[in-house]
């Protein structure tokens, strides 16, 4: 499958992008496009994937041999609510503290929800850097084996998608379902959007101090860094998007964090594996998501056997946020009617 670079939707609309601000904005964007028009030729995007996959096995390593003994990973979460469980791993830069209060209450009441901090961010931030999306992952099935659960419903928010999708191919036994919302696939699968590199430059918090009382200026710039993963014109019906911003800036990812997890989504490739997921799957994507256009989603569609794709109008990158009801309506019904098999999925005696 090629790599496409768009800013165009499915059906040929161009989707409204906000134009750079600032010089460094346009340092960025500039950055962005050089980098994401090498990734244009799938031979060249594998193998810049690989050199960098390689970059941070070698790192760690060598890391590993002016340490000594192995780090055991010290991974943080944060749980309540009782039922089954449901896993909530964040985005890029973004920690367990960093979903809507009013989303994780309701959904508390069904289900014991458990939200990971990543490797590099909230109480995560000295868990052993750098690292893969593979290494997130099995982060994930240690979290669950902590807590004393074998499976639970496992739902990824962008760079959290990418970490849901390589848990279900590496522990396919421990997940239940797979919700996976503004997310891409591997290398060199996905779609680019070189808008894309700046937006999320915009709210890689440069410093990694904490501020736990953030002027009104900080919630100010971090406001408009967010705004723009919204859908053009979105206007949040409370305080929401202030809180997201209050909760990323309490205690902040650092700039070494922020680089190590975009080594790691640059590092994950091979798009061929995903045929392997047979866990029921449901793919979720913001019609107006600037930052992951939609073209990502229906790649994962046709890779992921038997996967179900949800388009929601009028909604962009944020969609916890933007669209939480629909979110919320989603994994009730797969609560009250559990999928308990993919009709894809290979019959024990199928060696074919």
């Amino acid at each position: 499958m090629e790599i496409r670079v768009e800013d165009q939707d499915e059906d040929g609309a161009p989707i409204e992008l906000a134009e750079p601000e600032t010089l460094s904005d346009r340092l960025l964007e500039m950055a962005g496009a050089t980098v994401l028009s090498l990734y244009r030729r799938p031979a060249l995007a594998t193998a810049i994937s690989t050199g960098v996959g390689w970059g941070i096995r070698y790192e760690q390593l060598w890391r590993r041999a002016l340490g000594g003994r192995r780090r055991r990973p010290h991974i943080n979460w944060h749980e309540g609510g009782r039922g089954p469980a449901l896993v909530l791993i964040n985005g890029f830069t973004g920690s367990g503290i960093g979903w809507p209060t009013v989303w994780v209450s309701e959904l508390e009441k069904h289900f014991r929800v458990i939200r990971v901090d990543n490797r590099g961010t909230g109480w995560s931030r000295r868990a052993p850097m750098p690292f893969t999306i593979s290494d997130m992952a099995d982060d994930i099935a240690d979290v669950l084996t902590a807590c004393g659960l074998e499976t639970a419903t496992v739902f990824g928010q962008s760079m959290g998608g990418m970490i849901a999708q390589e848990f279900a191919m590496r522990h396919p036994h421990r997940v239940d379902r797979l919700v996976l919302c503004a997310t891409i696939p591997p290398v060199p699968a996905f779609t680019a959007n070189p808008h894309g590199v700046s937006l999320a430059a915009g709210i890689a918090f440069p410093s990694g101090r904490d501020i736990r009382r953030p002027t009104k200026q900080q919630l100010t710039d971090f406001l408009d860094a967010l705004h723009k993963f919204t859908a053009a014109g979105y206007e949040p019906p409370d305080n929401r998007l202030e809180e997201f911003a209050a909760q990323n800036l309490v205690r902040g990812t650092s700039r070494y964090g922020a680089f190590c997890q975009g080594r790691a989504i640059n590092a994950w490739r091979d798009p061929s594996r995903l045929r392997h997921i047979y866990t029921p799957t449901v793919i979720v994507q913001g019609a107006a998501d600037r930052v992951v256009v939609p073209a990502n989603g229906h790649s994962l569609a046709e890779l992921i056997p038997g996967a179900e794709y949800v388009e929601v109008p009028g909604v962009g990158h944020l969609i916890p946020w933007e669209a939480t009801q629909v979110l919320t309506d989603l994994l009730m019904k797969d609560r009250e009617h559990p999928t308990t098999s993919n009709p894809h999925q290979p019959k024990e005696n199928d060696h074919g």
